[in-house]
């Protein structure tokens, strides 16, 4: 990711050639990371973000950009068959315990020890973390001259990237090599020449370019290499030119496996294109216009749609529904009576009677609304009495019209106080939040900005180990209903943090001025929202899903367990889903 200066990132949706039609990205530190060449001509391989940040701007070109982990639920779900995979970390230990159990009947660490001469304490590692620690290119050599097992992954190169002619032209430069020893370091030294360190490059193996004179192999590389073509002295060449003139008719991985003492695996397996489909997404849903209330503004709104410009207008001509104060005797289009705060009357419109109580007269069918002019200021004037306020947010949008059949518009409360809070109104009623879709298992504290005492409270006590959770590293088991949340700091779009910050600010004191109730969250930051409910939500399903919110991330996807993104019917290759603040959709959730 790093490489290609971020051009994808976590959540960016793929195009790929198999096993499905698209896959979304996220970063995997246990498999082999880019193979790149810098401009001093030197190729290396990046093993770490660091590492990669630290080369970026030197970098001239990506010859391998490094694996793909491809889990096996992707090819069962396309019924596709399974391709051949390089060789890696995965396979080499497996075979390494089965040789050991071959040859001892169990595995016998302490006997492995003695015959290969390494520690128990660097094979016991070794087992436990074989994606993270790698033997050294002697240990690994020993191991595999020992227990006739193939050459560790690290130490074997990318030889069916390259023909029978390349292999060659490798070969007749290598006559001019010289090897140098220096007590347990060895060192290659060659001349310059441009077609044979092309092959050096595309066969994967670290080198540094010198002064535009020599290629150096240095340390495990250069033995790896030796031990690839089973060269210990330069004298070795000429039998080896011999050895692959006899075997031309092979492939380059067979001469290599003929040439060696020790079995080399093809570490390429299937390359696959991939191209971006969708960037990542996670930002606040907004309306055209960008609407705080679902409350018509008309024409008289301008082209910002605003309260601002209607106020200077002194009217909004639109459609509305109609309903009657009994007490005040007068017309309103509120359910509520702005004056005094009593329930209407709902009332009918003919285009002949004009305002009826029923819904039917001898003309037909009444409507539920009529298009009528209203005088914006004296709503607007009531709303500021209501809130106890004099001013209010320099920008307030509307909508052009509703759409609902009835016409019914939200209060003009609520788009105070969105406005106020800085969130936007979905056709709902509710703000949502759109994030692209990511599935997770296990996660660390220290990853979702959630402190050890909250996740306890939680129900996050123990770890996977079964060990008391005491601190940030320990690797966590994520609860079916639990979801993780994006707060990108390098996003343009505020964070899911943020914005449901602003809303549960929104839902309190929507509660206290206009519901004249008790405010529910309280929250005093963003991190207090670990905890609280929301709904998810995809698109085109009908059904919400309660999760838990415990933390935020700094991507752009929505993490869950692959239960919840099951529920809302995605198998996360590029889907996006919503979520909106539980009391948010109680409250203001309608389908008109």
């Amino acid at each position: 990711m790093v490489v290609l200066q971020n051009y994808i990132a976590t959540g960016t949706q793929l195009k790929v050639e198999r096993p499905g039609k698209a896959t979304t990205i996220s970063p995997c530190s246990s498999i082999e990371g880019p193979i790149v060449k810098l401009t001093n001509g030197s190729v290396l391989r990046l093993n770490s973000e660091q590492e990669a940040k630290k080369y970026l701007k030197d970098i001239e070109e990506i010859i391998f950009l490094g694996d793909l982990l491809i889990s096996y639920g992707d090819f069962f779900n396309r019924a596709h068959i399974l391709v051949p995979a390089g060789y890696c970390e995965e396979y080499w230990i497996q075979e390494l315990e089965k040789a050991t159990v071959d040859m001892f009947g169990n595995l016998d660490i302490v006997k492995l020890s003695n015959l290969v001469d390494i520690s128990e304490d660097s094979l016991n590692e070794l087992l436990k973390n074989p994606f993270y620690l790698k033997p050294t290119a002697q240990d690994s050599i020993k191991i595999s001259e020992v227990l006739n097992i193939p050459l560790h992954p690290a130490y074997t190169f990318h030889w069916k990237t390259i023909s029978f002619d390349e292999l060659k032209i490798l070969i007749d430069w290598l006559s001019e090599m010289k090897i140098i020893r220096e007590e347990s370091k060895i060192k290659i030294v060659l001349p310059l020449k441009e077609e044979p360190k092309r092959i050096l490059e595309l066969i994967g193996v670290q080198h540094s370019a010198v002064t535009n004179e020599f290629v150096v192999i240095k340390k495990d590389d250069a033995l790896a290499f030796l031990s690839n073509l089973d060269i210990s002295e330069k004298e070795d060449v000429e039998k080896i030119k011999k050895i692959i003139e006899e075997n031309k008719e092979k492939n380059v991985l067979d001469i290599i496996n003929i040439l060696s003492k020790i079995k080399v695996r093809d570490k390429s397996g299937i390359f696959i294109g991939a191209r971006m489909g969708r960037p990542e997404k996670a930002k606040m849903r907004k309306l055209t216009g960008s609407p705080h209330v679902l409350f018509p503004v008309g024409q008289e709104g301008d082209r910002l749609r605003s309260f601002q410009a209607a106020l200077e207008n002194k009217k909004i001509t639109s459609d509305f529904p109609i309903y009657r104060c009994e007490k005040c005797s007068k017309d309103t289009i509120f359910s509520v009576c702005e004056t005094c705060g009593r329930k209407t009357k709902k009332q009918y419109y003919c285009n002949i009677c004009g305002n009826i109580e029923k819904n039917k007269c001898k003309h037909g069918e009444a409507k539920t609304y009529k298009n009528q002019s209203i005088d914006i200021n004296y709503y607007f004037n009531s709303i500021l009495k209501k809130l106890k306020i004099k001013t209010c947010p320099d920008l307030i949008k509307g909508v052009r019209g509703t759409s609902n059949k009835d016409h019914i518009p939200e209060h003009l409360i609520k788009g105070i106080l969105r406005a106020e809070h800085d969130i936007y109104v979905n056709k709902d009623g509710t703000t949502r939040y759109d994030m692209t879709q990511l599935p997770i298992t296990h996660f660390k504290p220290r990853e979702i900005r959630t402190s050890i005492e909250k996740l306890k409270e939680l129900s996050y006590v123990k770890d996977i180990n079964g060990r008391e959770l005491e601190n940030d590293d320990q690797i966590l088991e994520i609860k079916p209903q639990d979801i993780i949340l994006p707060s990108c700091p390098d996003s343009a779009e505020a964070g899911a943090d943020r914005v449901l910050f602003n809303v549960a600010n929104f839902v309190d004191d929507l509660l206290v001025k206009l519901y004249g109730e008790k405010p529910y969250y309280n929250l005093k930051s963003p991190e207090d929202l670990a905890g609280q409910l929301v709904i998810a939500l995809a698109p085109h399903t009908s059904a919400g899903i309660v999760c838990r919110i415990i933390g935020f991330s700094k991507t752009q996807g929505f993490y869950a367990h692959p239960m919840i993104h099951a529920a809302t019917r995605r198998d996360c290759d590029g889907d996006e889903a919503s979520i909106m603040l539980l009391m948010d959709t109680l409250l203001n959730f309608s389908r008109q």
